[in-house]
């Protein structure tokens, strides 16, 4: 049986998931404190951790900072 192919775009947020998951266990953060940070529900902020294409622009920028994520990681 062949295997299926990951697309660009699944990459991309499989890979923006990997960042979110790591930052928030090194500064030891729940979805309830990252959701009251960036001013959405905890509800909302569960729904977009699942998959990151949905956080806004300004979410992901918020994120950065608030995790303290170096540049070279950005998502």
């Amino acid at each position: 049986m062949p295997r299926l192919a990951l697309s660009d775009a699944d990459k991309i947020i499989c890979s923006k998931r990997g960042v979110i998951e790591e930052y928030m266990m090194l500064r030891q953060m729940d979805n309830k404190k990252m959701a009251i940070k960036l001013g959405i529900s905890d509800v909302a902020f569960k729904y977009k951790r699942e998959n990151p294409g949905r956080f806004t622009g300004m979410e992901l920028a918020k994120l950065n900072v608030i995790l303290q994520i170096p540049k070279e990681k950005y998502i």
